[in-house]
């Protein structure tokens, strides 16, 4: 047995960052893309961009620098800010993952 989990941050009830756009930024830094992203993630350009400016609205922040198409092609990448969200939330889940691992434990393997 293994405990799973979800975790994400809200504010004023609202969700603001999570798995889901870490993944998609994860996915945008690694693939120049915001398209690419998404479909690495099985999901539509317009529902990933949906997510990201929901993100970024709600941080106050902007988490991508985008470029629109033409001879060269569009692309996207992750801002200063897009950086440290990331880096910070790998961090967060990490020890959360850490203290429930921790929890089952001392509760389950007696």
């Amino acid at each position: 047995m293994e405990p799973h989990f979800r975790v994400w941050l809200e504010q004023d009830g609202e969700p603001v960052f999570g798995e889901g756009v870490y993944r998609l930024l994860l996915g945008v830094d690694r693939l120049g893309s915001i398209n690419q992203a998404a479909k690495s993630l099985a999901m539509s350009y317009r529902q990933a961009w949906g997510h990201i400016q929901k993100t970024e609205r709600r941080l106050g922040v902007r988490l991508l620098e985008r470029q629109v198409g033409g001879e060269a092609g569009g692309g996207a990448r992750l801002t200063a800010a897009g950086r440290e969200w990331l880096e910070h939330y790998r961090r967060f889940q990490a020890e959360v993952e850490e203290a429930v691992e921790a929890a089952f434990r001392r509760n389950f393997s007696k």
